[in-house]
């Protein structure tokens, strides 16, 4: 008997907590891929199969809120009402806790999302009841709330608020209720308002909080890419929102230049990128006899023997000249971080043949014979083929276009490929 008494004593002193904790409910769950904040450095965590966490931001007018559960791989408070909370890859489930509020079990899948990616950030809006405090009695009063700019999200109490051209009516209880006021680009405000005997009428004015950018980039023509999303060419200037960017030059032909930027609030910001590199390869030229000029493109680059580390990536004109010896010619294509092997030997003014050997492109690849005269439809294949794969001008695609018109029909059909999906307007 005496234990019966003793569970309902500690039943009745938890019963009016129970009674009192308010429920919280999911607004909306969405993936924001302009959101880059998972993919920081300072931002990765791992689980214990070394997978990279997601970010999830949760927005909740509430202090000391935690959140639970074996997907959940660490949590800040990240900013007012705003926690940022990083999960395991392929989560789905978070539980939310939070003084004077009932627990909160959030699936995800309910939202369309199957489950947390790697480095991707995603939104969780949190709404509350509204809360009266300090009530002077059980009557209603109007705040009537004007916004600008006109597209604010307005919070009351935790609870979004309807915003009709920048106006919020509102009926409340008598007492002090928070309110919230947001909009991307502006600086948040937030604060207390008190309702009485009389309807309050209260304006917020967000300041700009835009930032402006501008980007360089040494290398003529190169496209800027913002979080991947393309804006044009450098030197771009323009306005965005204060946060993490990811900024890129691209070019075709040349390698990518990238770098993080941290926008604030009102800030002006200029960001260099250096010239983008061409990716290159390895020449390898040997002749007999030795002591050979070496012409690449018509820009004389050594004697032979020797090894060029420094082709860039494409097709190139290859010369070796050397006084009393007919001229050795190829056209030759060079890939990325890998070696072309040309071998051969000069024939004198009086001999008709020249045999070389060239090892295609490869570290150590198998060698083929090439004659020393060719026809006028190979010749124009190879000049061709040169001009295509050198830098994409406009100059070198019509060059290109003009000897493929003399050349067999697989080049031809290929220069124009090409410069289709360069967009060249010369077609």
């Amino acid at each position: 008997m005496k234990t019966r008494h003793t569970f309902l004593y500690f039943w009745l002193l938890l019963f009016p907590l129970t009674i009192n904790a308010q429920e919280m409910a999911v607004k909306s769950m969405v993936l924001v891929e302009s959101d880059i904040t998972a993919n920081l450095e300072e931002n990765l965590h791992q689980d214990l199969n070394g997978n990279y966490s997601g970010l999830v931001k949760v927005y909740l007018a509430a202090s000391g809120a935690q959140f639970l559960g074996p997907s959940v791989l660490g949590q800040q408070a990240a900013a007012v009402s705003e926690y940022w909370v990083f999960m395991a890859k392929n989560a789905f489930k978070l539980q939310v806790t939070a003084p004077g509020y009932l627990p909160l079990d959030v699936n995800f899948r309910d939202y369309g999302i199957e489950g947390v990616e790697s480095r991707r950030t995603y939104r969780l809006i949190i709404t509350l009841p509204q809360l009266n405090t300090t009530m002077t009695d059980t009557g209603m009063q109007y705040l009537t709330m004007s916004v600008e700019p006109k597209n604010c999200s307005v919070f009351i109490d935790g609870t979004p608020q309807q915003v009709e051209n920048g106006e919020v009516n509102i009926l409340l209880s008598k007492g002090t209720h928070k309110y919230m006021v947001s909009s991307p680009g502006y600086t948040s405000k937030e604060g207390n308002v008190v309702i009485g005997e009389q309807k309050k009428e209260m304006a917020v004015v967000l300041k700009n909080a835009m930032s402006t950018l501008r980007v360089e980039c040494d290398t003529k023509d190169a496209e800027l890419y913002i979080n991947n999303q393309k804006y044009g060419k450098m030197p771009w200037n323009g306005s965005l929102s204060p946060g993490n960017y990811q900024v890129e030059a691209r070019l075709k032909g040349y390698k990518t230049a990238q770098q993080s930027v941290s926008l604030g609030n009102n800030e002006n910001r200029t960001l260099r990128l250096p010239a983008l590199g061409r990716p290159m390869g390895i020449l390898n030229v040997k002749v007999t006899p030795s002591k050979a000029d070496v012409f690449i493109d018509g820009v004389k680059r050594g004697t032979t023997p020797e090894i060029f580390r420094d082709i860039p990536v494409g097709g190139h004109q290859l010369e070796i000249k050397k006084a009393g010896y007919k001229t050795l010619s190829k056209v030759i294509t060079v890939e990325e971080n890998k070696q072309y092997d040309f071998s051969g030997v000069l024939q004198t003014n009086g001999t008709n043949t020249v045999s070389t050997e060239v090892a295609p492109t490869a570290p150590v690849a198998n060698s083929q014979e090439v004659g020393g005269s060719i026809s006028p439809t190979k010749h124009a294949a190879e000049m061709a083929l040169k001009y295509l794969h050198a830098e994409p001008t406009y100059e070198n695609g019509q060059k290109a276009l003009e000897w493929a018109n003399k050349a067999d029909t697989k080049t031809k059909e290929q220069v124009i490929e090409t410069l289709k999906e360069r967009d060249h307007p010369g077609l």
